[in-house]
C-alpha cells in the first residue's frame, strides 16, 4: 500500500492492512503509535471478526478478502492517465512484487481501466494499420482506374495527409491522441478518398478525352467538381458539428476531429493536389511530333494529341464533327493546306485500336530548307464538310499551334 501511495498518479489506496492498522489504533485509545499491524496473529483474527460483526446488515468483507481468507485485494484509485502512464504504473507494480514478495503472492491487476488500457491500445494500433493499408490499396486501385501509375502514387498524398494533419493539430490543441483518433481515421478516410477520386477522374477526363494541357485539365476539374466538393464539405461539417453539443466527451472529440479531417481534405485537394499535378506536368503534352526522314520529297508526318475519340462515336463524330487543317509553308513561300485526320492511338496498324487521342497530317516537302506549319482545329456539327473557315469552335490547345522543321537534299 505504501508503494502504491508513493506513485505519482495514485490518489487513494484501500487495503485490508489499513483496516487492521486502524482497528489496532482504535482499540488502544487512538494512540498513534499503535497504527500498525498487531504482532499477535490471534489478536488480528479477533480484530477481523469484530470488524465483520460490526458491519451493517448485508455487508461483508468479500470485496476485500476471499472466503477462505487466503488472499486479499488492494485497490488503487488513479487520476486520469494516458495509456503509456498506466502501463508504466503496471510494470512498476509488477517489478515491486518481484523484489518484495514471494512468488506465490504475485498477481496481475484487474479492473475496467486495465481492460480498456490494452483494448484501446490494440484497437488504435489495428485501426491505424488498417487505415494505412486501405490508403495503399486504394492507391493501387486508382492506378488501374486512372490508367496511370504516377497518379495512383500521387493520390497517396491527398488521401493520407489530411488524417496525419488532423492528428498533429489535435495533439497541439488537446495534447492527447487517444481512442477517438482511430475511429476518426476510419470515418473520415472514405470522405477524403471520395474528394481525391472525383478531382483526379475529372482531371484525367479533361487531359485524355479532351486533349487539354495540365493547367486546363485542373481548371476543368475545378469547374466540374469544385462546387460539389465545397457543398459536400459544408453539409458534412454542419452534421458533425452537431456532435459537439453532446455531454459525452468522446462524441465531442469525434465530431471536432472529423470536422478537422474534412476541412483539411478540402484544403489539400484544392491547393496541394493541383500543385503536385503541376509539379510533374508534361509541358509538351500537346506539342506536335514531327516524324520522317527530313529529306526532300520524302513524306513527313505531324502528329497532335487532341480530343480522345473512337471510330464508332456519333456525338461528336471524329470524321464529321472535327476539322483538322494544317497549312505548310515552304522556304520559297509556297503553301499547302493539308487536311488532317483522326488516327486512333497513333499505331492502329499494329494495335488495331479504334480509339485514342492522336490526330495527324502528312506532307511531302518539295524544297530544301526551313518549313513552317500552322494548325487550325475546329469542332462542331458537320464542320468537316463546311466551307466556312470559322465554322464551329476552336479545339484547345491544338488550334493555333505552330512549328518548324528542316528539309535537306537527297543524299546518295
Amino acid at each position: 500500500a505504501e508503494f502504491l501511495r508513493a506513485q505519482p498518479n495514485v490518489t487513494h489506496v484501500y487495503s485490508l492492512s489499513d483496516i487492521m492498522k486502524r482497528l489496532n489504533r482504535n482499540m488502544h485509545a487512538d494512540d498513534a503509535s499503535y497504527y500498525r499491524i498487531p504482532d499477535d496473529r490471534a489478536l488480528s483474527a479477533q480484530y477481523l471478526l469484530l470488524y465483520e460483526l460490526s458491519l451493517p446488515y448485508g455487508l461483508d468483507l468479500n470485496d476485500r478478502i476471499n472466503i477462505d481468507k487466503s488472499a486479499t485485494r488492494i485497490t488503487a484509485t488513479m487520476t486520469r492517465a494516458t495509456t503509456a502512464e498506466t502501463k508504466a504504473f503496471f510494470a512498476d507494480a509488477k517489478q515491486w512484487q518481484k523484489e518484495n514478495w514471494p512468488t506465490y503472492m504475485h498477481s496481475d491487476p484487474t479492473s475496467a481501466a486495465v481492460m480498456f488500457t490494452y483494448v484501446s491500445e490494440r484497437n488504435m494500433q489495428n485501426m491505424v494499420a488498417g487505415t494505412i493499408l486501405a490508403i495503399v490499396a486504394i492507391s493501387i486501385i486508382m492506378m488501374f482506374a486512372l490508367q496511370s501509375v504516377r497518379l495512383g502514387l500521387l493520390s497517396l498524398v491527398p488521401n493520407g495527409l489530411p488524417i496525419l494533419t488532423t492528428f498533429g493539430t489535435w495533439a497541439l490543441l488537446d495534447g492527447e491522441v487517444g481512442f477517438t483518433v482511430a475511429t476518426v481515421a476510419t470515418i473520415s478516410h472514405g470522405i477524403i478518398v471520395d474528394y481525391t477520386v472525383h478531382f483526379l477522374s475529372k482531371f484525367v477526363r479533361a487531359r485524355d478525352e479532351q486533349g487539354l494541357n495540365v493547367e486546363d485539365s485542373i481548371r476543368y476539374a475545378f469547374r466540374n467538381v469544385g462546387v460539389a466538393i465545397v457543398v459536400n464539405t459544408i453539409i458534412l461539417t454542419a452534421g458533425f458539428l452537431v456532435m459537439t453539443t453532446s455531454a459525452f466527451k468522446m462524441n465531442v472529440d469525434l465530431g471536432l476531429m472529423t470536422v478537422l479531417a474534412i476541412g483539411f481534405a478540402l484544403v489539400l485537394d484544392f491547393l496541394f493536389l493541383p500543385s503536385l499535378l503541376l509539379l510533374g506536368k508534361r509541358d509538351g503534352s500537346a506539342k506536335p511530333v514531327v516524324e520522317g526522314e527530313h529529306i526532300v520529297w520524302h513524306p513527313m508526318t505531324v502528329s497532335f494529341r487532341g480530343p480522345r475519340a473512337s471510330e464508332t462515336d456519333n456525338d461528336p463524330n471524329p470524321f464529321l464533327d472535327y476539322r483538322l487543317q494544317v497549312t505548310f509553308t515552304g522556304p520559297s513561300g509556297q503553301t499547302y493546306n493539308v487536311p488532317g485526320y483522326f488516327a486512333a492511338d497513333g499505331d492502329a496498324a499494329n494495335t488495331s485500336a479504334t480509339s485514342g487521342s492522336t490526330w495527324r497530317a502528312h506532307v511531302s516537302p518539295d524544297h530544301v530548307g526551313k518549313w513552317t506549319y500552322n494548325v487550325s482545329f475546329r469542332e462542331g456539327p458537320s464542320v468537316a464538310i463546311s466551307d466556312d473557315p470559322d465554322a464551329g469552335t476552336a479545339v484547345a490547345p491544338v488550334d493555333g499551334l505552330q512549328g518548324t522543321f528542316e528539309i535537306v537534299a537527297v543524299s546518295y
